[in-house]
């Protein structure tokens, strides 16, 4: 077998070639302000945080936002938002849908907008950045959005799916529902949270018999699931989350909602 040998002096001219490239990419990124993060103002300088999504130009639902924790909760999602090449050069972004982030200052406001495009999320601030978030802040924000507005806003278009669940496994199906499903569906969601009492909620993959009523955001792509069991004394409740918390649920609704997988 013949060996290849390289000397010394072509060692060092190929390590000096790479630092020479190197040296030339750092100098690119912090020039251009490749992958810094975006400067957001602190919660406290905030007076009032607007969060909206919008459709093909139409509003679908404006939130006010007050709250100081919250503004600094969000503030904190988009945080993590690193400066990406796209250029943005318009007042709003090209793509169908997107969340408008305002926020109301003493001394200025401040406009961001926030959205999916081919599998990729974006904030951008108009006319002077767009930066890369991630998917896990995205769908927090989302998250976060669909938490502050009506649980039942018409607005935001949604579809409904029923599934029976046995120790935290589908089991049966019904993602085809008629107006009146729909309708029970809607209404076991409001009877549950309308309770003021809530008690910590169960392990869903530990109880052997439930149904999930799955809320999809078709905009938005996230769902929200809610969980309706029997505990003890045969009493119907309804859980919010796969470990969140339940409240007491009609039990005429609960007997109709099992009337749904079982037609």
């Amino acid at each position: 077998m013949k060996l290849f040998r390289f000397s010394k002096a072509n060692v060092i001219k190929t390590a000096a070639a790479f630092l020479c490239l190197f040296a030339i990419l750092f100098v690119i990124i912090t020039s251009t302000g490749l992958y810094q993060r975006i400067t957001l103002p602190e919660s406290g300088d905030v007076n009032v945080l607007y969060l909206s999504f919008v459709k093909e130009g139409t509003d679908k639902g404006n939130v006010e936002v007050n709250d100081t924790q919250v503004i600094n909760n969000i503030l904190k999602l988009l945080a993590g938002a690193r400066k990406s090449l796209q250029a943005f050069v318009q007042d709003t972004p090209l793509t169908k849908s997107y969340f408008k982030i305002s926020l109301k200052m003493p001394s200025k406001n401040h406009i961001m907008y926030l959205y999916n495009y081919k599998n990729s999320y974006y904030l951008e601030e108009p006319y002077l950045a767009v930066y890369k978030i991630s998917k896990t802040d995205y769908k927090k924000l989302s998250s976060t959005y669909i938490s502050l507005t009506d649980p039942l806003t018409k607005d935001i278009e949604t579809r409904y799916e029923i599934n029976k669940m046995k120790y935290g496994k589908k089991k049966e199906t019904n993602d085809d529902l008629s107006k009146e499903e729909v309708e029970l569906a809607e209404a076991v969601i409001l009877n549950g949270l309308l309770k003021s009492a809530a008690w910590q909620g169960q392990d869903i993959t530990q109880i052997d018999e439930c149904y999930a009523i799955h809320k999809v955001f078709t905009d938005i792509d996230m769902k929200n699931s809610y969980y309706a069991y029997l505990i003890e004394d045969d009493v119907s409740v309804l859980q919010n989350g796969s470990n969140g918390y339940y409240s007491v649920l009609d039990r005429k609704l609960y007997d109709k909602l099992t009337e749904v997988i079982k037609k």
